[in-house]
């Protein structure tokens, strides 16, 4: 059996020697169930927002500018 077949079956990396040192270490990805994709992850999240370049607190509320 080939080895990246076999390391696809089992789950376990295989480590790449030269010369008896280890110079690269090949792993299976992970299913694609475990990494969910960042795109449209927060869709949904924000309805709508009427004014995007006014302030979302009045001024006043900012203790930062007192």
């Amino acid at each position: 059996m080939c080895i990246i077949h076999e390391m696809g079956s089992d789950g376990y990396p295989v480590t790449i020697t030269r010369q008896g040192k280890p110079v690269a270490l090949l792993s299976p990805l992970p299913s694609e169930a475990t990494t969910p994709s960042l795109i449209g992850m927060m869709r949904g999240a924000v309805i709508g927002y009427d004014a995007p370049f006014s302030p979302v607190i009045p001024l006043s509320d900012w203790s930062a500018v007192h």
